[in-house]
């Protein structure tokens, strides 16, 4: 949690919840959605963007308005090419928590 510093601990003083405070500012410095989470997915629209746009020059066909359908294609293509592996190594980069304690297998 960030932004917390003024509560007491025994404010959450339970037994299935554990709290932990970051250092002040850490979240917007670690930034994780732009460690990679997010990098892949906007390469892959822009690459699945450039190759329709290429087909089209070698198809002489006159240039196509990108329709929405086909940004909705582009990106659940690039959201399945995220793997488990890539969210996995994502996590252990943040490194905000003790990572030999998470079950990242499920």
């Amino acid at each position: 949690m960030t932004g917390m510093q003024d509560h007491n601990n025994k404010v959450f003083d339970k037994e299935n919840i554990k709290l932990v405070f970051l250092p002040p500012n850490y979240t917007s410095k670690i930034q994780p959605m732009k460690m990679g989470l997010l990098i892949l997915p906007k390469k892959m629209i822009a690459s699945f963007q450039a190759t329709d746009a290429l087909l089209q020059i070698l198809d002489h066909v006159e240039s196509q308005k990108i329709t929405l359908l086909n940004v909705i294609l582009w990106i659940q293509n690039s959201i399945s090419l995220v793997t488990v592996e890539t969210i996995k190594n994502w996590w252990l980069k943040a490194t905000f928590c003790d990572t030999e304690s998470l079950d990242l297998d499920g």
